[in-house]
């Protein structure tokens, strides 16, 4: 897969030695008048598989961000995928990342899953407040 004397390794997370993110430069011969390095960043699991995560650093620290740097989120992009416990995390702090095959939702079935909050609830009740006032009457009354 990587071939060539100047291919350079650079780990960049050793994912809780579940295996390592490399970025990997690899020199390309381009017309032969000058040589290229381009980068880009893959996941090697403990089996020795390379798993491609990105292009650049620029777009793996986007994929980072999006994946709130969970642990072990490179995983989700292997067929191996993450270990119960750091699914459970993904679950737990971000369920979006999680994609199931599911079958879309209609925007009528959507409707009756979201909760509406009924504005009458931050209504001062009027007679919950008179009958406590008669009760307190009632009270010095007795007295």
């Amino acid at each position: 897969m990587f071939s060539g004397p100047k291919t350079k390794f650079f780990e960049l997370d050793a994912c809780q030695n579940a295996g390592k993110v490399c970025l990997v430069y690899t020199e390309r011969q381009k017309e032969e008048l000058f040589k290229l390095e381009e980068s880009s960043i893959w996941f090697l699991d403990r089996s020795y598989c390379w798993h491609f995560l990105a292009e650049n650093f620029a777009k793996y620290f986007r994929m980072m961000l999006v994946h709130l740097g969970l642990p072990q989120w490179q995983f989700l992009f292997t067929a191996m995928g993450p270990t119960p416990w750091a699914e459970q995390m993904i679950v737990l702090i971000a369920p979006h990342l999680l994609t199931d095959n599911k079958i879309p939702v209609t925007s009528t079935e959507l409707d009756e899953v979201i909760n509406r909050i009924d504005p009458n609830i931050f209504k001062p009740k009027s007679k919950s407040l008179k009958s406590k006032k008669t009760i307190r009457d009632n009270e010095k009354h007795a007295k």
